[in-house]
């Protein structure tokens, strides 16, 4: 059986001032922050973050699809989330490599925090169903 760590759909409202490459930069002035070594390379609207062998993966999904499953979500939301959520045309997925001893939890934690607070974004939990903000 396989699992995924820290997988999220991050919904990024129309409104938000999201940038990719704005984002990289602010995820290493983070990390940098840390005093951990890492690299942080982007390619074809993905992110990779590697500390050591582990790997956390962000990609920028704006396929047409994306906001038929916003409009899906949004129907498990209370009414004033829903409305947000329900027309969100663009979203980031996250994943990263197993962490078995949650070595990097807190590392994923600052880079939800920047989207959360900098670019208004809701981030779903897909395989529980819910919001984590």
């Amino acid at each position: 059986m396989s699992s995924a760590y820290y997988q999220y759909l991050i919904l990024l409202p129309s409104e938000s001032p999201f940038c990719l490459n704005e984002m990289q930069e602010k995820i290493q002035k983070r990390l940098e922050q840390l005093g951990e070594p890492f690299s942080l390379a982007s390619k074809n609207h993905q992110l990779t973050l590697t500390i050591g062998q582990w790997n956390f993966y962000i990609y920028l999904n704006h396929d047409p699809y994306v906001q038929i499953e916003s409009a899906e979500i949004a129907k498990r939301c209370h009414s004033e989330r829903a409305a947000q959520i329900r027309g969100i045309k663009q979203r980031l997925e996250t994943v990263g490599d197993p962490d078995f001893n949650m070595d990097y939890f807190h590392t994923v934690l600052f880079i939800l925090e920047i989207l959360e607070q900098d670019y208004h974004a809701h981030i779903f939990d897909p395989m529980e169903g819910t919001f984590i903000n």
